[in-house]
């Protein structure tokens, strides 16, 4: 048995790539996933003014 790197849980040699589990890489792609997603819903709705503020922006408005 070894131990991941990461979590600390007992897994066969067969489960750890690069010291780390299963478990622990498919919740690492996952959280990486939401934050692009995160990302590219900020690049849509958050927009620079000339002022150099940054507004929400909801249906086409801007909100102040």
């Amino acid at each position: 048995m070894y131990i991941c790197n990461k979590c600390g849980c007992r897994c066969d040699a067969g489960e750890l790539r690069g010291g780390v589990c299963d478990d622990c890489r498919e919740e690492e792609r996952y959280l990486e996933v939401k934050r692009d997603q995160e990302r590219l819903m900020l690049e849509r709705f958050i927009i620079e003014r000339r002022d150099g503020q940054l507004a929400l922006m909801l249906g086409g408005l801007i909100c102040r």
